[in-house]
């Protein structure tokens, strides 16, 4: 299985995530894109995520250091114990080789060991197989289907969440 490095997210990683915040195929699966995105814009994002007390964000790399995406918590409830996954693998060609799997399970590591959470639950398109089908492998449980939770390119979307308790991995 390929293994993931995460690496606090940083300026340093601008220029990967300009590569890929404006490029449709990438981010058709993420109900928050689709306005156009400068790079004032995603540097006052970065800046206040690393700033961020209920954010928590990395970006993966292969071991040699090749970028791979970004995989976060984000809304962390200190109180609850809990916060919402995402994750994205920028990189078509490096998809499906086990980066997304070994990324998750060391934040689910870091979420549950060292932040001291809970759960983590995260939300995905209802017709995203690719990706319930990984979050299953990795613990995830189906919760619900939020119906019509978000409108995208001029309709309504279900979306399901997906949540893993502390020791479900």
């Amino acid at each position: 299985m390929a293994n993931a490095v995460l690496k606090p997210l940083s300026l340093e990683y601008l220029n990967d995530m300009l590569g890929w915040v404006n490029n449709r195929d990438v981010t058709k699966n993420f109900a928050k894109f689709g306005k156009r995105i400068t790079r004032q814009q995603e540097i006052a994002h970065i800046n206040r995520m690393t700033a961020s007390k209920t954010d928590r964000a990395f970006v993966m790399e292969t071991k040699e250091g090749k970028y791979l995406g970004n995989i976060s918590l984000h809304e962390i409830d200190w109180n609850a114990k809990k916060a919402r996954m995402s994750i994205l693998i920028a990189n078509r060609e490096e998809r499906d080789r086990g980066y997304g799997k070994s990324a998750i399970r060391r934040l689910l590591k870091l979420a549950f060991n060292e932040l001291g959470l809970h759960k983590v639950w995260l939300i995905v398109f209802e017709g995203n197989m690719t990706a319930r089908g990984l979050y299953s492998r990795c613990g995830f449980q189906e919760e619900g289907i939020l119906k019509d939770e978000y409108f995208v390119a001029g309709k309504y979307h279900n979306m399901v969440r997906m949540a893993i308790l502390k020791g479900g991995q």
